[in-house]
């Protein structure tokens, strides 16, 4: 992943526990796309100062990413969905296509699914 990208989304989980001044100059870096001398026009700040606020907001956004791991939880809580999804998608697949044909096989499946489900409640 890209490390823009990464820090982008580490905001979303984590921006507003950033001081006030280094959440609008990661916001007009990041989503407005501007120039550490335009950030530093606009922050009344050298670019010097910019460039050392961006790289302080980065830093706290990866220390409350290491301490909390709220991105984590959530990409585990999705790929978890995304793979019960799957597995109900299959089993609808042999249900429409008249295979599935044991009972236990049905709710042994049911079952699969039914912990990937609990496990991305328990998150």
């Amino acid at each position: 992943m890209d490390e823009s990208f990464y820090k982008t989304i580490l905001y979303d989980f984590y921006g507003e526990l950033l001081p006030e001044a280094q959440r609008r100059i990661f916001e007009l870096r990041y989503f407005d796309d501007c120039s550490l001398a335009e950030i530093a026009e606009t922050a009344k700040i050298t670019r010097q100062g910019a460039r050392d606020s961006l790289k302080r907001a980065a830093e706290r956004l990866f220390f409350y990413e290491e301490k909390l791991g709220r991105f984590r939880k959530y990409s585990g809580a999705k790929a978890a969905a995304e793979e019960a999804s799957a597995e109900i998608d299959g089993l609808l697949a042999q249900i429409n296509g008249g295979c599935l044909r044991a009972e236990n096989r049905a709710r042994e499946a049911l079952h699969k699914i039914q912990e990937k489900i609990l496990d991305i409640v328990n998150y």
